[in-house]
């Protein structure tokens, strides 16, 4: 539903280009296309940057009073957002970027640091670093064991490593069956993994 109404945000983008506001329809499409496949809290600035040259080809240039204003706008959004910070408060303010939620983290209470962490998962359901942020703190093998467990099945496919530590917090928990059922499944999901090979023999933990 989300990519079908983006779709038709862009359809008058799309439709200008073949008009006389080309430049500015191509500016558009070529900061929203690649988002459309891959998203990084760098890529708006990089993309917005790259494509404000062409606003200058455009027939009808904004009046120099609106330019100015929206320079002004984003001069302080950008201080807004660069604005250094301390502790817990700088991962809510910068929306919980993994740099920040990390010093967050880092600097943090063990209650806070829970809070963050939850809440790290909760913004950013569809990537792994919150989990592996988390794995930095686990207090107990059972609860390294349960984030490397959940990293592996909520993300099948991202990397073979997830496996390697889900044998080895396994091992290390003292739960050699699950060891051997986690090594089965990532060698089947990654049958090419020379790491994943070298665990076959399922080593003792120091």
């Amino acid at each position: 539903m989300r990519l079908g109404l983006l779709l038709l945000l862009l359809w008058p983008a799309a439709r200008a280009l073949f008009e006389r506001d080309w430049p500015w329809a191509l500016s558009v499409l070529g900061l929203w296309g690649p988002m459309l496949f891959d998203v990084s809290g760098y890529y708006p600035g990089y993309l917005a940057l790259a494509f404000l040259p062409l606003g200058a080809l455009s027939p009808q240039p904004a009046p120099r009073t609106l330019s100015l204003l929206g320079t002004l706008v984003a001069a302080l959004l950008a201080l807004l957002w660069y604005w250094p910070c301390q502790g817990a408060a700088c991962a809510p303010r910068h929306l919980y970027f993994p740099p920040y939620t990390a010093q967050a983290v880092a600097e943090a209470a063990p209650e806070e640091r829970m809070r963050l962490l939850e809440e790290a998962k909760e913004r950013y359901p569809l990537s792994p670093w919150p989990l592996t942020l988390a794995l930095r703190y686990a207090e107990t093998p059972e609860a390294r064991l349960g984030l490397a467990r959940e990293l592996a099945r909520r993300f099948p496919y991202a990397r073979e490593s997830f496996y390697v530590l889900w044998v080895q917090s396994a091992l290390e928990a003292g739960r050699e069956e699950e060891a051997r059922e986690a090594l089965a499944l990532g060698l089947e999901r990654f049958p090419g993994s020379r790491t994943l090979r070298q665990l076959e023999g399922l080593p003792a933990p120091p």
